[in-house]
């Protein structure tokens, strides 16, 4: 295909990437001083860029119906509005790296790894299982995948064996779990998502 736009960064590799909800701006950040620039996706055009060191990008994305994105550090995360680059909430994640994140499609819940988090009053709901390493929100919001990963254990004769991953469904309102799914191949589930009719969970291995 032909590209449509191209964007540089002067700010080191770029390591994460998001798209605001109506496709308007791309933002791009950098794991260095958790830098991110966010450019019109039609002109290319810069629209604002900041930093917050000494803390190393983990997370971002862009929080749906707005114009606002999240920095997730470690173990600090922000709310910043994406044109003015004006605060809008900050998080404290305690033993939460916040390396996965992700918003519900109505922007009110965010989860930070296995944190789940009220954005608007930023109060912490519940703590899922840990070793997760990927999530998704259903389109209504109503439910939530994850991916768990265990630690390799050794076996005599054998070396370091890794089971395979799990994957849960889950209540977001009340935490339980719905579904468990476990993976066909140890620790090597690269994607989920739940197709559009809330219904259906694709996995890819």
């Amino acid at each position: 295909g032909q590209a449509i736009s191209s964007f540089a960064s002067q700010r080191g590799a770029i390591t994460k990437i998001s798209f605001s909800s109506d496709g308007s701006m791309i933002a791009a950040g950098s794991s260095t001083n958790a830098s991110v620039i966010i450019w019109q996706t039609r002109t290319g055009q810069l629209v604002n860029s900041f930093e917050r060191p000494p803390h190393y990008l983990v997370g971002m994305a862009f929080r749906p119906k707005s114009e606002s994105v999240l920095i997730s550090t470690t173990p600090l995360a922000w709310i910043l509005d994406a044109k003015s680059g004006t605060l809008m909430q900050s998080f404290i994640l305690g033993s939460c790296c916040g390396r996965v994140v992700e918003f519900s499609p109505d922007g009110q819940t965010i989860a930070f790894s296995n944190q789940l988090w009220d954005v608007e009053n930023r109060k912490l709901l519940r703590e899922l299982d840990t070793n997760l390493s990927s999530l998704s929100f259903s389109p209504d919001g109503t439910k939530m995948v994850s991916v768990h990963s265990s630690q390799p254990t050794f076996v005599s004769g054998r070396g370091y064996i890794s089971p395979p991953s799990e994957v849960k469904i889950w209540n977001v309102q009340t935490g339980q779990i719905l579904n468990k799914i476990q993976g066909g191949t140890p620790n090597n589930i690269q994607g989920l998502a739940f197709n559009p009719n809330n219904k259906n969970i694709l996995i890819a291995e």
